[in-house]
C-alpha cells in the first residue's frame, strides 16, 4: 500500500467511502474518543490528515497527526482501517509511511498499537501510556 494524501478539498468525497473502516478502527482503538462526525470535521479542518491506498478504488485508510512528542515532531498514526488482506505488503507500506515522516520534518513514527499489530511491525516501546483514575 502506498498511502496517498487526500487533499482537504477532496475529504468530503473520500471520507464517506472510508467511514465504515474508520468507525471500526475507532471502536477497536483504546486511545481515542473520536466519533465519526468529529473525525470528519478534523480531517476537513486539517487538524488530522487522511491517506488512502488508491484514489480510484480506495480500500484502506490511515489517519495521521503531526504532534510534538517528547520535544520532537512525530508522525502519529491515529487510525488505520480497511480491507487489508494478503495483497498488502506491510514492509513497503511502512517504508512509504517513513517517507511521509521525512517529508514532514518528523523524527519518528509512533502509534498506539493493538496487540495484533505487533505481529506486523518492528517496534520499539517508547513508554507505557496509562490513564490514571481517581479512586
Amino acid at each position: 500500500m502506498k498511502p496517498v494524501l487526500v487533499p482537504l478539498e477532496h475529504v468530503d468525497y473520500y471520507f464517506p467511502l472510508m467511514s465504515g473502516y474508520l468507525d471500526k478502527a475507532i471502536k477497536h482503538n483504546r486511545c481515542t474518543s473520536w466519533t465519526i462526525p468529529e473525525l470528519w470535521m478534523a480531517c476537513r479542518k486539517g487538524d488530522v490528515f487522511m491517506f488512502v491506498d488508491d484514489y480510484q478504488n480506495p480500500r484502506n485508510v490511515m489517519v495521521v497527526e503531526f504532534p510534538i512528542y517528547a520535544n520532537e515532531r512525530v508522525l502519529y498514526i491515529a487510525l488505520m482501517g480497511g480491507q487489508g488482506g494478503p495483497d498488502i505488503d506491510w514492509d513497503e507500506t511502512m517504508k512509504n509511511v517513513h517517507k511521509i515522516k521525512e517529508n514532514n520534518g518528523c523524527k519518528r513514527v509512533i502509534s498506539h498499537l493493538r496487540d495484533g499489530w505487533f505481529r506486523r511491525f518492528k517496534t520499539k516501546k517508547l513508554t507505557t501510556l496509562c490513564e490514571i483514575e481517581v479512586p
